[in-house]
């Protein structure tokens, strides 16, 4: 159920999905998609998350350049993401150790109208 918003995506491949585990427990993952509508041949890290106590060993630039592989294996000319760029676990500085780098900026505003009732 949790993972029904993926399913749901345009054309979900299950064959980029990149988990990293520790034992029995999951410590990472990257979900990826093989191309954005918008711009052919190139691939999409839609997200990527590493538990906080897995995170400063490396796991998250393994789980990218494992993407970028895989893409290239692929044929896809290149790599993107979206990342917010005050996010405070570090995102931007990774993103940029695996050798990206920013191409285009927004903003997005957005106003509560009423608080959830769930």
């Amino acid at each position: 159920e949790q993972w029904e918003f993926v399913m749901q995506r345009d054309n979900p491949d299950p064959t980029l999905w990149f988990n990293v585990w520790a034992g029995d427990e999951m410590a990472g993952f990257a979900m990826c998609t093989a191309e954005r509508p918008d711009i052919p041949n190139l691939g999409y890290v839609s997200d990527l998350a590493v538990r906080r106590e897995y995170r400063k060993l490396g796991l998250g630039l393994a789980l990218l350049h494992h993407a970028f592989g895989e893409f290239q294996r692929r044929g896809e000319l290149g790599v993107s993401l979206h990342v917010d760029s005050e996010n405070r676990t570090g995102a931007t500085r990774l993103y940029e150790r695996a050798g990206m780098h920013v191409v285009e900026t927004s903003w997005k505003y957005q106003r509560v109208l009423r608080e959830s009732t769930s």
